[in-house]
């Protein structure tokens, strides 16, 4: 309602010289609970990479797997360091607060955006990301780099058509992101480590996916308790001690 209300005011106010009083929307707004970010159980991805285009699948990978905003995703040629597969790197400067951050590349994927770099340079385009064109009669294959928003599209378009939408509240790409960061942290257990990989300035934004690590101990706690050799059937009392016959 004060998203609404907010903005029809103000244009009374500076435009139509309505006089009205100072609200102070700060104070009515309320303080909503953050949703706690979701991952993708096996077999949902692949639900996801169904509904796109196969163009879009090593883009979709590579998403989940270094927890990337969209907009980082589309990061410049120059951005890459894969001459060496076994020390690559991606520099992201499109961050919040115009920080820089480096995320290091596994092999396989250096090997994979190596590949997609010098198609890149060859066509002339910006990004790593590209679809196949049909060549021209006789000529050579041809790719039309990808945009952010037909990204946004295709992904805002999958999760509902594999009904993830519906059944976990995943609306787009950043479920990949909430993805990576809920992997990382239930595969380490360390906060700063995943704090490092989504690029957080302050770890209290990392701290919304603790709740990953507290189900994973509640359940380790959960079997230690059924597995417990204290544990008695309901109902079942610890038997009395006999007393000694001796001294009476």
């Amino acid at each position: 309602m004060i998203d609404t209300l907010r903005p029809i005011l103000i244009r009374a106010r500076e435009v139509w010289g309505a006089q009205l009083p100072v609200i102070k929307w700060g104070a009515l707004r309320k303080k909503e609970p953050k949703p706690k970010p979701k991952e993708f159980a096996a077999g949902q991805l692949d639900l996801v990479k169904a509904e796109v285009r196969p163009h879009w699948h090593d883009l979709v990978h590579f998403a989940v797997r270094y927890g990337c905003r969209l907009s980082e995703l589309f990061f410049s040629l120059d951005a890459l360091d894969v001459a060496d597969v076994n020390n690559a790197r991606v520099d992201l400067r499109e961050r919040k607060g115009d920080d820089d951050h480096s995320i290091p590349l596994l092999p396989e994927d250096a090997r994979m955006l190596a590949a997609r770099l010098g198609r890149a340079r060859d066509a002339g385009i910006d990004t790593v990301w590209f679809r196949e064109l049909k060549p021209l009669k006789f000529g050579e294959p041809r790719i039309r780099a990808l945009k952010p928003g037909g990204a946004a599209i295709a992904m805002r378009r999958a999760m509902t058509r594999s009904g993830l939408r519906e059944a976990k509240g995943m609306k787009g790409a950043h479920a990949f992101r909430h993805h990576a960061g809920m992997t990382a942290l239930r595969k380490t257990s360390n906060l700063r480590a995943a704090q490092r990989l989504l690029g957080h300035a302050d770890i209290k934004s990392t701290m919304v996916y603790a709740h990953a690590v507290e189900e994973d101990v509640r359940a380790t706690l959960e079997a230690v308790s059924r597995d417990s050799p204290e544990k008695r059937p309901e109902g079942d009392k610890k038997p009395k001690r006999k007393q000694s016959s001796k001294g009476r």
